[in-house]
């Protein structure tokens, strides 16, 4: 089973969807991880995960990367190890809308296959590395553009105060790569080369440093240019809103254990 795809219709849609105005109205939060219409929770049980693969494998199977399976799940060894984070959007009715999982550099990235001589080079110069992966949305939900903000919000922060990462990876679509160099300032670290694991589909792999979203984070200005960033939407602006996202973070994430009886799945639906 295909199951590094990490582009799909779904988030194309999210990042079209900008040009858009909120389908939502405002309503009072009442949890920091709440927004309007979901809300963001961290994976720490084995249900979450497996809500969170199940979309991953619906997604991936409506546009033809995976094969139709009696295992409906995309579940690689790093969701099951216990290190790795993976963020979930649910709706109000508690169905599952978005999911983006965090993966710490600590053996491989998933996406060495295709880049590991430049992720090399970037390990060899001091660079702590996260990769963000298996980023999906729901095509369905009305509010696509609010869930890719949250988890862009709510991600950084797992990788700067979970991982002490420096630095944020992802590889993208190259039709893709100027909405993350825009409006969240990745930088282009290679050029265009075939993803062995996706059909040989195009990819450019995408670096942002923490610092940078940390200085935006905390420096924002409000004159136009930067109101084109996404950073001007992120909750953990709010120095007090960020120590809530922490101390949410920091709770969630302790919960987060190994879940060796799914890949006794894995390995039965092999």
């Amino acid at each position: 089973m295909n199951n590094t795809v990490k582009n799909i219709l779904s988030v194309s849609q999210a990042i079209k969807s900008f040009d858009r105005p909120s389908v939502v109205e405002p309503f009072k939060v009442q949890k920091i991880n709440e927004y309007n219409g979901f809300r963001i929770e961290i994976a720490n049980t084995v249900s979450k995960l497996l809500d969170a693969s199940h979309l991953a494998y619906s997604c991936y199977l409506k546009k033809g990367f995976v094969l139709r399976s009696h295992f409906p799940f995309i579940l690689n060894e790093w969701d099951i190890s216990g290190d790795s984070v993976c963020l979930v959007a649910y709706d109000d009715d508690n169905i599952c809308v978005g999911t983006m999982t965090l993966v710490p550099d600590d053996n491989q990235l998933p996406v060495d296959i295709t880049f590991n001589s430049e992720l090399n080079l970037l390990r060899e110069k001091g660079h702590h590395l996260c990769e963000f992966t298996r980023f999906v949305i729901d095509k369905e939900f009305r509010n696509q553009s609010e869930i890719l903000v949250a988890l862009m919000d709510w991600a950084p922060l797992v990788a700067e105060f979970h991982f002490s990462s420096s630095d944020i990876i992802i590889e993208v679509n190259p039709r893709h790569q100027t909405f993350y160099s825009k409006k969240l300032l990745f930088e282009i670290e290679t050029g265009v080369k075939n993803c062995s694991l996706v059909n040989n589909a195009p990819a450019v792999l995408l670096r942002l440093p923490i610092k940078t979203f940390h200085r935006f984070r905390g420096e924002y200005d409000s004159d136009s240019s930067s109101k084109r960033l996404l950073f001007h939407r992120y909750r953990s602006r709010d120095l007090n809103e960020l120590r809530k996202m922490k101390r949410y973070l920091f709770k969630e994430s302790r919960k987060i254990q190994p879940l060796p009886e799914l890949r006794n799945k894995m390995k039965a639906f092999a």
